[in-house]
């Protein structure tokens, strides 16, 4: 079977597909133009949302990170000078309570029930490891060490 072959007079008397489209295109943006503005405006505030969104959490994040890290500094240098060991014990409590749903603030709340099982205050111990190990669910390999924890504080107690 032989291939028909199309003239060049054939293809120039059709219309070209891409200016074909392009106008439909061109006529249907000229007739929807208001639902497209606000197509466009809704999706780039939605993208707009979404990014300060992320932004805001993390820039939390990363003030929980540096809080939990001056209060480290601040821990290690009262243990090393046998300071009061209650100032530090209040600086974790202050960034467990601002800081919680962020992982510095769970950190915080690790070091925190270790301060306090130190101390001798166990049943403060053993709810914040309790707390500790709800927040660290996603977490298994640091479930272990916190429900150990929660064991040496009963057994102090």
């Amino acid at each position: 079977m032989a291939k028909k072959r199309v003239t060049r007079k054939k293809l120039l008397k059709e219309p070209d597909e891409f200016i074909t489209f392009t106008g439909k295109m061109i006529q249907f943006a000229k007739t929807y133009q208001t639902y497209l503005l606000y197509g466009t405006a809704a999706l780039l505030l939605f993208v707009l949302m979404i990014s300060g969104t992320r932004y805001y959490f993390g820039w939390k994040e990363k003030k929980a990170a540096a809080s939990l890290s001056q209060a480290v500094a601040r821990y290690e240098n009262i243990l090393s000078e046998k300071g009061d060991i209650e100032a530090a014990k209040e600086d974790f409590k202050k960034i467990v309570k601002k800081y919680s749903g962020y992982d510095g603030g769970r950190l915080a709340r690790v070091i925190y029930a270790n301060i306090c099982f130190l101390t001798g205050d166990f049943d403060t111990a053993i709810s914040q490891y309790t707390k500790a190990v709800d927040e660290f669910s996603e977490n298994p390999s640091v479930k272990p060490f916190i429900r150990s924890s929660i064991a040496y504080a009963y057994q102090a107690k």
